[in-house]
């Protein structure tokens, strides 16, 4: 009688077959990860930029001027203050660097611009005190960029 061998594992060829299909699945999945990321992340900048359009409209109505600095957005006569202290302080969200500018007392703009470019963002975006947000997939967003619908 022939002593007949069982099969216990898989074969080299198996584990082959097996490691390229996985490589393939990644291969495809990673960039899509990745761009829903970065897609994420613009999604709550803009938001965060609407965001801080209503805190500074809110400190407007409650002082008749805009803020100097983000920073006094901390405090309010009425309560809580008008945006997070994180914000406030640190001006970073979501993979964005959030750039407040006081040109006067009756008007400002905010700048986002990810903190990674093609890491946490490609868009970089504006608002100004007339509350329409603008975007520049370039350079940091001015004025004059195309407006987000």
């Amino acid at each position: 009688m022939k002593n007949k061998r069982i099969k216990n594992g898989l074969t080299l060829i198996e584990i082959i077959v097996v490691i390229t299909i996985i490589t393939i699945l990644v291969l495809l999945a990673v960039p899509n990860i990745v761009r829903s990321r970065i897609d994420s992340n613009e999604f709550a900048a803009m938001a965060n930029l609407r965001s801080l359009f209503n805190a500074m409209q809110m400190y407007f109505t409650d002082n008749k001027t805009y803020p100097e600095a983000m920073t006094q957005l901390l405090e309010s006569s009425a309560g809580p203050g008008y945006i997070s202290k994180k914000m406030a302080t640190t001006g970073k969200k979501s993979g964005y660097i959030f750039t407040y500018t006081s040109a006067d007392s009756n008007s400002f703009y905010i700048n986002a611009d990810p903190e990674f470019i093609g890491k946490t963002g490609k868009r970089h975006f504006y608002i100004d005190q007339s509350g329409v947000l603008r975007q520049n997939p370039t350079t940091q967003a001015l004025e004059n960029d195309t407006i987000v619908q």
